[in-house]
């Protein structure tokens, strides 16, 4: 390998999440997806960016459904929603960094909708492609650095939605144009 040991962008990756090594340069935007909806992913999700600083080198986008954060409010404190801001679809990359220790959310669905956590539907699988599906866009089109995923009901999607899906690395090779990854 030609990236000597202990370098490289997973080492990067893990600095930027752990603050250990701060970038220079502007924050990298991470578009983190929600996962499914009725599934632990929202959970992680909350849990990740309530542990956020400002001034860490990164800045998290929550590509989620209100309505699935909304489901597991109680595992945050109430502090961190004051900082979450909900932003356009159109927004703009300035706009999705936005101020000091703002968290922006962007709602893939953008419906109102029950989501009931351990109970799985049809509309948590769709909600689960969008995050997906919105996220790659966001990074595709430069506006996000990077996506991270969280778990998803493969099952459920392959049911429901997608014949034959088996998982978001499939997927994403897929909608990339990729034969070999």
């Amino acid at each position: 390998s030609d990236v000597p040991h202990g370098r490289g962008p997973r080492r990067e990756v893990s600095a930027l999440f752990t603050g250990r090594e701060r970038p220079s340069g502007p924050p990298r935007l991470l578009a983190i997806t929600q996962g499914d909806p009725a599934g632990v992913g929202p959970e992680i999700l909350l849990r990740l960016a309530s542990q956020w600083t400002a001034g860490s080198g990164w800045v998290p986008l929550l590509v989620a459904e209100r309505a699935a954060l909304e489901a597991v409010r109680e595992t945050v404190p109430a502090p961190f929603w004051d900082r979450l801001i909900e932003v356009p679809p159109s927004a703009s990359r300035a706009e999705l960094i936005g101020a000091d220790d703002a968290i922006p959310l962007l709602d893939p669905v953008a419906r109102a909708r029950q989501v009931v956590p351990g109970s799985p539907a049809r509309a948590d699988a769709e909600g689960a492609i969008a995050a997906v599906d919105r996220a790659l866009e966001l990074v595709k089109g430069g506006l996000a650095d990077a996506m991270v995923t969280a778990p998803i009901a493969k099952k459920l999607i392959a049911e429901t939605l997608i014949p034959g899906f088996r998982g978001h690395t499939d997927y994403l090779a897929e909608r990339c144009g990729l034969e070999r990854y």
